[in-house]
């Protein structure tokens, strides 16, 4: 009797090794789908295409990890990493290869057979300076693990702060120059067509594209003339196609209109756009990765407020007579400053330094400083109808129309009034969107100023005379200052085309 049970026990046992071992090898091509999965998953989020980073690489694997780990609770998984550049790469993040091996568990038994699967890179880095900045752009497109989170949103004008906040929203520019200066380069925040000047050239049209390296930017032209319209990071070649990150939306869109993030209103991977009448590449980092000194482009004749102006405006396809018409009257209301308050005669009198910094800070007079009281409220005396900026905008009457221009300039940057690039892109909304030529009109005027239409206006090729008609249809004013005005117009449109 004692010999059957031990019998019966060994056949029991045997049984249960067997069902063991037999479950174990039937899952074996379980173990490697999740080698499989790991290693497919931490690569392509660890290269992006374009190079291995082991640290992104490691935190997908434990987002894979922990995301199927009710599906794969009866295996582990481990990851590890091997360089296999041949083009004299030292750097360690050069590694391009993801090994991973899964492990299959039972309840009574572990195999250790090595369940691997590789997958290599696509391409190598072989430019590590110009690939932290690659890698950096990417952290904030829509394509980052297919996710809106974190992604820059695009919001024209934005970005143009050295303060973080091309993070959250930003132009095309405001964009690069952030993710360049995030990465520890000297690139301060610059408009589109003042990045045509830096770094060194790497060539002009698409044939140019061959001899890019990633990191470099790719300017592009609306037409053949004037200035870049568009700007982006090249990322590198990948399955024959060119990529690049860059962000990208409707060149409308305000902070009182944008609808949010997505793949075509923010940052975005891309292949590189094609059939632009003119591109050009430039390389601002060099080979020892560190980054060129560029200064401030300045047009001579012209201070930098008014060079910025002029590359915005032309950059938006203003033809140069129209834009010295435009910087002639901003030369006479608020010197071509941002921050000019109105009766100021100096762009550095603390007054208006002092006013500024107060709005950046949001606060005044220790009471909020929000939309109502930049267009209500009385500091020191001075009422709410106080002209700001490089237009001087008030909340006034203009013609027994009460203007609430003021108040649409803060919706339009977000209470960022104090900024260049938003009052140079509320210029133009307040031109294209806004109908103001028609709202807006000095009834002291004489009829060949007042009776000019926003197109007429548009094909001027005098820019005295279209000076004249500015101030009639956007200043709102006729007061006496018209050949002063006309007289800056033709003095600053002399020095941009000597410029060209």
């Amino acid at each position: 009797m004692v010999v059957y049970i031990a019998f019966m026990w060994i056949i029991v046992l045997a049984a249960v090794l067997f069902i063991e071992y037999f479950n174990m090898f039937s899952h074996i091509g379980k173990a490697q789908l999740y080698a499989d999965l790991v290693a497919d998953g931490s690569a392509f989020i660890g290269n992006n295409g374009w190079g291995l980073d082991k640290d992104e690489a490691k935190d997908a694997k434990k987002k894979l990890t922990n995301y199927n780990k009710t599906y794969f609770d009866d295996t582990t998984v481990s990851i590890g990493f091997s360089h296999t550049a041949e083009d004299n790469a030292t750097d360690d993040t050069l590694d391009d290869t993801v090994d991973a091996k899964a492990k299959l568990k039972t309840s009574m038994v572990t195999e250790d057979t090595k369940i691997t699967k590789t997958k290599k890179a696509s391409t190598q880095i072989t430019y590590s300076g110009g690939m932290r900045i690659v890698l950096e752009a990417w952290k904030h497109t829509y394509n980052f693990l297919h996710s809106e989170n974190g992604q820059t949103w695009y919001l024209w004008g934005g970005g143009h702060s050295e303060d973080g906040n091309w993070e959250q929203f930003a132009d095309c520019s405001g964009f690069v120059c952030g993710v360049y200066r995030k990465c520890g380069y000297n690139v301060p925040p610059m408009v589109t067509g003042e990045l045509e000047r830096m770094g060194t050239l790497v060539g002009t049209g698409y044939s140019a594209l061959e001899d890019a390296r990633p990191g470099d930017i790719i300017l592009y032209w609306s037409n053949s003339f004037g200035s870049s319209t568009h700007v982006g990071i090249y990322a590198g070649k990948h399955n024959g196609t060119h990529y690049q990150v860059h962000c990208s939306g409707n060149s409308g869109m305000t902070f009182a209109t944008i609808a949010g993030r997505g793949p075509s209103s923010g940052a975005i991977l891309a292949p590189v756009s094609s059939g632009r009448p003119k591109i050009m590449i430039r390389r601002l980092v060099n080979d020892e990765a560190k980054a060129y000194e560029t200064p401030y482009v300045v047009i001579p004749g012209l201070s930098r407020n008014q060079t910025i102006i002029y590359l915005t405006l032309s950059s938006l396809g203003y033809s140069n007579e129209v834009i010295a018409a435009i910087m002639g009257n901003f030369a006479a209301e608020g010197m071509s400053s941002p921050i000019v308050r109105e009766g100021s005669t100096s762009e550095t009198n603390p007054w208006n330094t002092t006013y500024a910094e107060q709005l950046k800070n949001h606060q005044i007079s220790k009471i909020a400083f929000v939309k109502e009281g930049w267009d209500r409220f009385e500091y020191n005396g001075h009422p709410r109808s106080e002209g700001y900026g490089i237009a001087q905008w008030t909340t006034t009457e203009v013609d027994n129309v009460m203007e609430q221009r003021k108040a649409k300039l803060w919706d339009f940057s977000n209470g960022q009034v104090y900024d260049l690039s938003f009052q140079i892109g509320f210029v133009a909304y307040e031109l294209e969107q806004c109908n103001v030529w028609e709202n807006v009109k000095a009834s002291a005027a004489p009829e060949q100023y007042k009776n000019a239409s926003y197109a007429d206006f548009l094909n001027c090729k005098d820019p005295g005379e279209g000076a004249k008609m500015f101030l009639t249809h956007f200043e709102g004013v006729w007061d006496g200052t018209d050949e002063k005005r006309a007289n800056y117009a033709k003095q600053i449109y002399s020095a941009i085309r000597n410029f060209e």
